[in-house]
């Protein structure tokens, strides 16, 4: 075998190589971050309140110590409702 055609197999070879790290990095930092998995069931549960006490967007939810996700928003709630708030 030429030396120009083993030189562009092993090319290849290391191309595929860092491709795959790059999707492993890839995987390791986005999913596992933030409930960021996307196999995952996924609903929405909103709550009224009278004060959120500076409850914020993107703020982490918890449930018996365990990130379980996070805020999406902080709206008013029409006058004459039983609560001002609703996350």
């Amino acid at each position: 075998m030429k030396r120009s055609l083993r030189l562009a197999k092993m090319n290849f070879q290391v191309g595929i190589l860092v491709a795959i790290a790059l999707v492993i990095v890839l995987v390791v930092l986005l999913f596992p971050n933030r409930g960021l998995n996307p196999l995952a069931s996924r609903f929405v549960l909103y709550g009224r309140f009278d004060d959120v006490a500076g409850l914020k967007r993107d703020a982490p939810v918890y449930f018996s110590g365990v990130e379980v996700g996070e805020v999406d928003s902080v709206d008013f709630l029409p006058p004459g409702s039983d609560h001002r708030l609703q996350v």
